[in-house]
């Protein structure tokens, strides 16, 4: 079985990458919703023309006060008081096995989720959501080999650790 080679790997992948950002750019601009959004947030953020027409413009715009309401209700509702925001369950709860499998994934994802401190980035999505009603997000699992060196019997030997 013959090995491919790690920069083949890497080249096809970063062109899989700028294909699909091209691919979806694409998409938004046939979409034409640019002015819809500017739109929205010119009312959200109260923007007036720039020229001045003698009154003071001090006032909160209507959707900017429903936005401020709406949005730590939504996050009320994913991000309960308990501070459980998410339950991963066996499905068989009498196999031991798979309740300690469930509970270490539950606490895994919950540890990976605080890590990139989850609440204060769905505050903002959910903002923008409630705002020009689509939001963008990039997810990914960052995947890292380190070369490392570790004794065995008595040897120093090369180890990759993922």
């Amino acid at each position: 079985m013959a090995k491919i080679p790690k920069a083949l790997i890497e080249q096809e992948a970063k062109s899989l990458v700028l294909e699909t950002r091209k691919h979806f750019k694409q998409l938004r601009l046939d979409a034409g919703l640019e002015q819809l959004w500017k739109d929205a947030e010119d009312c959200y953020f109260n923007s007036s023309p720039s020229t001045y027409d003698g009154r003071a413009k001090v006032q909160t715009g209507a959707l900017h006060q429903k936005v401020e309401i709406v949005v730590p209700k939504i996050n009320k509702v994913i991000f309960g008081v308990d501070g459980e925001y998410f339950g991963i369950k066996a499905k068989d709860i009498r196999n031991q096995v798979e309740v300690e499998g469930a509970e270490s994934a539950q606490a895994l994802i919950k540890d990976q989720l605080d890590e990139i401190e989850i609440k204060s980035k769905l505050v903002g999505a959910s903002r923008d959501l409630c705002i020009y009603g689509t939001v963008f997000a990039k997810s990914f699992w960052r995947h890292e080999e380190r070369k490392r060196f570790k004794r065995i019997d008595g040897q120093r030997e090369e180890v990759w650790s993922t």
